[in-house]
């Protein structure tokens, strides 16, 4: 069903994610899922975030931080440019899939 969605603001038009948390959560699953993209890094939310015309959260690594913490993401040891990067783990997907995504 999500397979024809093209932007992150298209898969947000699909979702409820209200909390930047699940908003970023969401920009992983996305990636993943739309892009075949495994690992991204806290620019590659903003990027997606601008991309949606959305307001950028005021500390995006204080939301990666707090979605590793609740296991929904994990660091990745490689890093990306230099930068550090993220996954999204099997306990993030199911929370999109069961939780923020809209099922009509």
């Amino acid at each position: 069903k999500l397979a024809n969605i093209k932007t992150f603001a298209g898969f947000l038009r699909r979702i409820n994610a209200e909390s930047h948390s699940d908003k970023v959560l969401s920009v992983a699953y996305f990636l993943l899922t739309t892009q075949n993209k495994t690992t991204f890094t806290k620019e590659d939310v903003e990027a997606q975030y601008k991309g949606a015309f959305l307001p950028k959260s005021k500390n995006t690594s204080a939301e990666i931080n707090n979605l590793i913490q609740r296991g929904h993401l994990m660091q990745n040891d490689e890093k990306i440019d230099g930068k550090r990067s993220f996954m999204i783990t099997t306990d993030g997907i199911q929370h999109v899939e069961e939780e923020l995504i809209k099922h009509e």
